[in-house]
């Protein structure tokens, strides 16, 4: 990041390094990407989100980092019920 690479560049299965890391449970990786702008609502290839990821693997925190995020970019669409 630091040296300019796209922060939400994807592999070839069309996965972000925020959705590596929200998979893999790595919560402080997670929470510098989103404070580096990453973009959470990104799908892979393989029909992967990263809360998704997050949720699949018990990754709670991690749920919450992105649920924020999302909140504080005005991206998280509160249910009307």
């Amino acid at each position: 990041m630091a040296y300019g690479a796209p922060i939400d560049r994807q592999d070839r299965m069309g996965e972000t390094a925020l959705q590596f890391a929200a998979g893999s449970g790595f919560t402080e990786a997670t929470s510098l990407l989103l404070k580096c702008r990453a973009e959470p609502l990104l799908i892979s290839t393989q029909r992967s989100a990263v809360h998704g990821l997050a949720q699949a693997y018990g990754h709670k925190a991690i749920q919450n980092l992105i649920l924020k995020a999302l909140e504080d970019t005005g991206k998280l669409i509160d249910d009307p019920k």
